[in-house]
């Protein structure tokens, strides 16, 4: 897995943080792969406390609960599984269906609150942001797309296999955006530069067995007044 190093949070970024979660579970989710047997494998590093498998997790981002089915490590190509992980370790998780990369995750909403109340009470960011959002961390950055184009099935029966394909996607690849255009209906990838749309397309078609069809590629331009 050579992406990893390049996707690692940066643990110094959080220690604030973690630090009011105590010995609560606080980690972050930094990436996201789909397995076409054990379905989506979300990358964790863990900031505090222990992960268990067959236990619930919060979503502070997405303020949602998702029961945790399995808990694997990576050692070279085989995932190996495991009855918990502590932290300052990385884990994969599955069954984390609504987790995507940058959410952090606890173990339930009222450790997340407890966490929230600490930060407020230590004149930290919760005084100046909501409960959750003070006890967010540090998730990847993206820019926003500059490229954009339409992007077709080859016929409507594919559509919905299409979007399916696209939502797995923008899960894994934080910087891909797709909206649909309220005037035409087309479908609209939004992305990083030409290289990007042209991964994302080969991806769809080697991986979803989609052959679709990219309209002409669109740049957006800022314009700025000088002075």
């Amino acid at each position: 897995m050579p992406s990893l190093p390049t996707c690692l949070p940066r643990n110094e970024r959080h220690h604030d943080l973690v630090r009011w979660y105590k010995d609560d579970l606080c980690a972050l989710a930094f990436k996201v792969v789909h397995d076409k047997q054990r379905g989506p494998l979300v990358f964790v590093r863990i900031y505090s406390g222990t992960l268990i498998p067959q236990t619930a997790v919060h979503n502070i981002n997405r303020n949602s609960t998702e029961r945790m089915s399995r808990l694997l490590v990576p050692f070279a190509d085989q995932l190996v599984e495991i009855p918990s992980m502590t932290a300052g370790n990385i884990a994969l998780t599955v069954g984390l269906k609504q987790t995507i990369t940058g959410d952090t995750i606890a173990s339930s909403k009222a450790s997340a609150a407890a966490a929230a109340r600490r930060a407020h009470n230590d004149g930290g960011l919760g005084k100046k942001r909501g409960e959750d959002v003070s006890v967010v961390l540090s998730g990847v950055e993206v820019p926003d797309p500059v490229f954009f184009c339409t992007i077709e099935p080859p016929t409507m029966a594919k559509q919905a296999d299409l979007e399916n394909a696209l939502t797995c996607l923008q899960r894994e690849d934080p910087s891909l955006k797709v909206r649909v255009d309220p005037d035409s209906g087309q479908t609209i990838l939004c992305g990083m530069g030409e290289l990007h749309i042209e991964i994302i397309h080969d991806r769809i078609r080697r991986e979803y067995g989609i052959e679709t069809h990219l309209g002409p590629l669109q740049v957006a331009y800022r314009e700025t007044i000088l002075h």
